[in-house]
C-alpha cells in the first residue's frame, strides 16, 4: 500500500450499549482510533421511507489493517458520518481494510 493514498484522516468508533433509569437500551459510540484513510468519492442513490425522499450514500474508506473492525461500528471522516457496511482484507493478505460505509442524508 503507498501510504501517499491514505491522506485524509478519519476516526473509527465502535458501540457501546447502555441502559437508561427506566431500562431501555441506549447506544452510544466511543472513539477506538484516529487514522488516516483513502476515502473514495461517494455514489448515491435515491429513495422514499415514511413518504419522505431521502439520499444516502456510499463510499469507500480504505486504511491499513486492524482485526478488530466491525461491520457495527461507523467512521468519522470531518463532519460526516460512516456507518460501515462490509469489512474486507483487500487481498487477504493483512496489509489492507477495506470498508463499504454508508451515509444517510435526510
Amino acid at each position: 500500500m503507498r501510504s501517499n493514498r491514505l491522506r485524509h484522516p478519519v476516526t473509527l468508533q465502535r458501540p457501546v450499549k447502555t441502559e437508561d433509569e427506566v431500562g431501555e437500551e441506549i447506544v452510544t459510540f466511543v472513539d477506538v482510533a484516529s487514522v488516516f484513510a483513502e476515502v473514495l468519492a461517494p455514489k448515491g442513490r435515491t429513495y422514499l421511507a415514511a413518504r419522505e425522499a431521502h439520499a444516502e450514500l456510499t463510499t469507500r474508506v480504505t486504511i491499513r489493517y486492524r482485526d478488530d473492525v466491525e461491520p457495527t461500528w461507523r467512521v468519522l471522516f470531518g463532519d460526516r458520518v460512516l456507518e460501515i457496511d462490509h469489512v474486507a482484507d483487500v487481498g487477504g493478505r493483512f496489509r489492507e481494510l477495506e470498508m463499504q460505509c454508508r451515509e444517510i442524508v435526510a
